[in-house]
């Protein structure tokens, strides 16, 4: 099974709103980066065509319309995720697609951003079945009241995260989820990033420990994906039942941060997961012929499973 992910597009292409709203040379104004990872999904470029493509959130970039009530902001939101759809809608309709909201996504409902994605592409908490594994989306809470008080989990997302995590599914499960659920708060520093000055739970769940444990416990996912950090990180936890000398379907957990498509740092990068019968391996892909120096993780399912490599290489062009 091959599925390709994008995260952080901030898709800006419509510029009949107010520009200033979007800075200059912001990479999320050109399409192509979008449509680069489709063409590899669709297995244009000679790549192995995907299963599935999901993108984990923050689709479209305006902020405004947060900021400024709605009104011209929303509609470039509304705008942009029908552009951003009609690129998705070039992918072959075999190819099964998902996606979750991001607090950048999270101007309009839930229902409403579904329909501007259209019946095809699921949204929020759902799965993505393979013979091998299960791709589990969760779209748990990225819309709080007031954008300083940062993000809880709730109670309904926490049951259904727990249904699928204690499930007697045989198979093992690829979480993913908009925001990180690796719950570094402790190794978290905004002055020494381009966070500088926003609260630490802008960045992770408040309830973070609690879905960490819940992971961790679960000793049946290898491998947990997730955005909104822009900058790509691997990191790397023994399960529960690992430590406890006891049998589990997965000995660690391999926690990474997905590059932004949009990111100057990393535009046009995107990532691809293969899973086979013996493991899975996760890799990068530039839609550019340049050289990028990002991490990179490989994950093995089973006792022995453990980072095969960690470390930086150059992202491969495919075009």
């Amino acid at each position: 099974m091959r599925v390709v992910f994008t995260a952080d597009a901030h898709f800006c292409v419509n510029k009949s709103f107010n520009e200033n709203a979007v800075p200059a040379g912001h990479p999320g104004r050109d399409s192509s980066y979008l449509q680069g990872a489709v063409a590899y999904a669709n297995g244009y470029t000679g790549a192995q065509r995907a299963d599935a493509f999901v993108d984990v959130g923050d689709r479209v970039y305006i902020q405004s319309c947060r900021d400024k009530g709605l009104g011209n902001g929303a509609w470039a939101d509304a705008q942009n995720q029908l552009l951003f759809s009609e690129v998705l809608d070039e992918l072959d309709p075999c190819i099964k697609t998902g996606f979750v909201d991001g607090n950048h996504d999270g101007a309009f409902s839930h229902g409403f951003n579904q329909s501007l994605l259209g019946e095809r592409h699921m949204l929020g908490s759902h799965i993505i079945e393979g013979d091998d594994v299960r791709i589990v989306s969760w779209g748990a809470h990225v819309r709080p009241k007031r954008y300083e008080d940062g993000y809880k989990a709730s109670d309904s997302d926490l049951d259904w995260l727990g249904q699928q995590l204690f499930s007697d599914d045989p198979r093992p499960v690829v979480l993913v989820a908009h925001l990180p659920l690796d719950n570094l708060v402790e190794h978290f520093d905004a002055r020494d990033s381009f966070h500088s000055g926003q609260h630490v739970h802008h960045w992770f769940y408040a309830n973070g420990k609690e879905i960490k444990d819940m992971i961790l416990r679960s000793s049946k996912v290898p491998l947990v994906l997730n955005g909104h950090m822009h900058s790509p990180y691997t990191h790397l936890e023994q399960n529960a039942d690992f430590t406890r000398g006891r049998d589990s379907l997965v000995s660690q957990t391999q926690f990474v941060r997905l590059p932004s498509l949009s990111e100057r740092r990393t535009a046009g990068v995107f990532s691809v997961l293969d899973v086979r019968d013996d493991g899975m391996n996760l890799s990068m892909r530039s839609v550019f012929d340049k050289r990028m120096k990002i991490p990179v993780a490989s994950i093995k399912i089973g006792q022995e499973n453990r980072p095969l490599y960690d470390g930086r290489i150059s992202v491969p062009a495919f075009v």
